[in-house]
């Protein structure tokens, strides 16, 4: 009987599902995104951290989840069927935008249907030593050792973001 509880307590521990799958009770999958996330707060997280995709497993919400070792630290876009296409016009919006200076900016205002209550937090477009960056401006992401509120993503790494939201847009229902 013993063994039965130590291997039952090993699989809810270990998570003996399918990759991807951090445990059997959770219902949705995650999928690494190659997509490097900046931290601009923190100077220290030079090289940032990488955005996982987590996909609801019955296809009703996708979003992008960050880690600070085993818990969720952050999050963006969260889309849905109803809405991802306005998050893939956001990320084609920075693609094709095509900035003069370091002055030039663009400002978009995000419900955050994740939070419990559903706060705002923005989007925007500059360019900073000729460089486009995508930032994500979220105060409710400010974590107590770890300052995730401030989010930069490079253009390469919105390009792979339109493409995984291109390619998840047929599997949500």
């Amino acid at each position: 009987m013993r063994f039965f509880i130590f291997l039952f307590s090993f699989a809810i521990i270990s998570g003996c599902s399918s990759p991807g799958k951090p445990s059997f009770y959770y219902p949705w999958t995650q999928y690494e995104t190659g997509v490097n996330i900046k931290m601009l707060n923190e100077p220290r997280y030079v090289y940032g951290t990488q955005g996982v995709l987590r996909m609801d497993d019955d296809g009703e919400y996708a979003l992008i989840v960050f880690y600070n070792g085993g818990s969720v630290a952050g999050h963006f876009g969260y889309v849905t069927k109803e809405n991802i296409d306005s998050w893939i016009g956001i990320f084609n919006g920075f693609l094709s935008w095509n900035p003069k200076n370091d002055t030039d900016k663009e400002i978009f205002h995000i419900k955050d249907d994740v939070m419990l209550f559903h706060k705002e937090y923005t989007i925007e477009y500059i360019f900073k030593d000729k460089n486009k960056i995508f930032l994500v401006n979220n105060d409710a992401l400010d974590g107590l050792f770890v300052d995730y509120s401030r989010l930069a993503i490079d253009e390469s790494n919105v390009r792979k973001l339109y493409d995984l939201y291109i390619k998840i847009k047929p599997k949500l229902k």
